[in-house]
């Protein structure tokens, strides 16, 4: 249970942190009315995804879980070259691999 609270603490913290700024932008309505759906569905699955880890946790070594908690930087580098257009792909795709090279050392040969 200290997983579940110490996300609820994170949760709570970055609510704090970055409300301000949100609210003084006054983009938070139109984002609202845009995408409210995807806001709904996004704040869901982001603790559920955090509980199927801390479930994971139980069945297998941290030292083979935790660097796959990583992948989500690999996908959020494609999305951000393929979709974003965003500059400097082949290092950022060479990163990329890096890590997942890593993923695939520790799950295969980590203890």
């Amino acid at each position: 249970m200290l997983g579940v609270t110490l996300n609820d603490a994170s949760n709570f913290g970055n609510l704090l942190a970055l409300s301000w700024g949100a609210a003084r932008s006054g983009a938070i309505r139109t984002e609202w009315t845009r995408h409210w759906r995807t806001i709904i569905v996004g704040g869901a699955l982001s603790p559920g995804a955090y509980l199927l880890f801390l479930l994971a946790l139980r069945m297998a070594p941290v030292a083979q879980l935790a660097p796959m908690r990583e992948i989500g930087t690999v996908f959020g580098t494609m999305l951000g070259i393929g979709v974003l257009k965003e500059r400097h792909g082949a290092r950022r795709l060479a990163a990329a691999g890096l890590i997942c090279a890593g993923i695939m050392t520790l799950g295969l040969w980590g203890s």
